[in-house]
């Protein structure tokens, strides 16, 4: 830990540096807009994209869960059946 930080408030540093380090990894470095309005805009809209693509990735994980859910239980009460 660094010093002059609480452990709280590290850790959150820690959080939002991570996600800034996915973000430039998956959407590019760079940000091509000139102006400064213009880069605020178009960082906003990579974390916009970055949440979307998040909440994306925990709905099909989810949805494919219950999918095979009760396939997999099912298998499983079978296979304690037949023991």
């Amino acid at each position: 830990m660094k010093r002059g930080y609480s452990r709280k408030i590290y850790h959150q540093r820690s959080k939002v540096e991570t996600i800034f380090y996915v973000i430039k990894k998956s959407m590019l470095d760079d940000i091509m807009s000139i102006k400064t309005k213009a880069q605020n805009n178009e960082m906003r809209f990579k974390i916009i994209a970055y949440n979307a693509a998040r909440i994306a990735s925990l709905a099909y994980s989810l949805f494919r869960g219950f999918l095979q859910g009760p396939s997999v239980m099912q298998n499983s009460l079978w296979s304690l059946m037949n023991c």
